[in-house]
């Protein structure tokens, strides 16, 4: 069970050396043809090599020590190009590059060469944001309506885009008539809620996650959803049918991004109203799978959150994504670990690797080592 009440009771940092063996700081080299633009959460690892797609749209991929190795540009509207909107991913049986956007998934080889074109399902009262890939013919995709009342939450399909499996939407706790309405100048006005189930993977399993119930579930593709993971809101739970009304003052707790390791659950979570001064907060939280135990990684007097680097004296450390079940990626700009390095106590080790940057160098990547 993760316990977001007795979280809030476990308030403080913890020390990265809790859950890791090791921290690495990447420095990417830094030209004309390797320079990388705004990154978002859209860098990851595979058979050593580090990819990374930009807002402009390219991926630039680099080595474990930097190097920059190639870049793949196939930004267009062709029949083997993607869009520059499109989410990057790799493939978990091969590594090879997924881009997925309007509708279907572009899937290159490490070079940049195109390999295929997948299909997501078309379905007249269901959109389609994303899709994440299960195995080489399998795929998962969240499943976006407007109406309130939705049968299906997500949809498993295969290469040639036929359906496998619609994955029900579980039981609700409230109607769309139960929705809250707001006052404004004498006019009512009804809150539609953007609901869309989250998904992500461990291992060869993809976890479900529906904002509006209690329960995290998983399935290996072929079968029936089996919860796995249980939440208690306690009293912070979301109002029914009110996710983008922030017009009342009620406290609660949203979930909206996972990482799943071997021993923990990394997990980003609006908080409404719960921090007596930051009435929106983004909070990040550990689930111990071990103990079963949920803290939230926050330091109230530095305003910092996410894990203390106890090994190298780097910032606050929070993973954007994870390789496996044991590596966690994550990156700094360089101009922030610049300036963190000037202001706090950091190893002869960072130091030396920061010695060679410039405020207007590559971003550096990080890896943590999980035990």
């Amino acid at each position: 069970m993760i316990n977001f009440p007795e979280s809030l009771n476990q308030i403080g940092v913890i020390p990265l050396s809790t859950v890791a063996s090791g921290i690495e700081y990447i420095p990417l080299e830094t030209s004309d043809e390797s320079l990388v633009g705004t990154i978002g959460h859209q860098v990851f690892l595979d058979n050593g090599l580090i990819y990374i797609k930009d807002n402009t749209g390219l991926i630039k991929i680099f080595d474990l020590k930097g190097n920059f190795v190639r870049k793949i540009d196939r930004v267009g509207r062709g029949p083997q190009e993607y869009l520059q909107s499109s989410i990057l991913s790799l493939s978990p049986s091969n590594g090879n590059i997924l881009l997925t956007g309007n509708g279907e998934i572009k899937e290159y080889n490490s070079l940049g060469r195109f390999i295929r074109r997948v299909e997501i399902p078309k379905m007249d009262e269901y959109r389609t944001f994303s899709s994440l890939m299960f195995s080489e013919n399998r795929f998962v995709a969240p499943l976006f309506k407007t109406k309130y009342e939705r049968e299906y939450c997500a949809v498993i399909y295969d290469s040639l885009a036929n359906i496998q499996q619609m994955i029900p939407t579980p039981e609700l706790y409230g109607t769309e008539q139960q929705q809250t309405t707001n006052q404004n100048d004498g006019e009512v006005v009804r809150f539609m809620p953007v609901i869309e189930a989250k998904v992500f993977r461990y291992g060869d399993m993809v976890r479900i996650f529906y904002p509006e119930t209690t329960e995290i579930f998983t399935t290996n593709g072929y079968g029936n959803l089996d919860t796995v993971y249980v939440i208690n809101y306690g009293e912070y739970r979301l109002p029914g049918g009110v996710v983008n009304d922030y017009t009342e003052r009620g406290k609660y707790i949203s979930p909206h991004n996972f990482i799943e390791s071997k021993n923990h659950l990394f997990i980003n979570a609006s908080l409404r109203n719960v921090m007596e001064d930051s009435p929106l907060f983004t909070g990040y939280f550990v689930f111990n799978k071990r103990i079963n135990e949920t803290r939230l990684l926050l330091d109230n007097q530095k305003k910092r959150n996410g894990f203390t680097d106890d090994m190298m004296g780097g910032p606050q450390f929070w993973p954007k994504t994870i390789s496996g079940e044991r590596i966690l990626i994550s990156f700094a700009y360089s101009e922030a670990l610049i300036e963190h390095a000037e202001n706090n106590e950091v190893s002869d080790k960072l130091k030396n690797i920061l010695s060679n940057l410039r405020d207007d160098s590559n971003p550096v990547v990080i890896l943590v080592h999980l035990k």
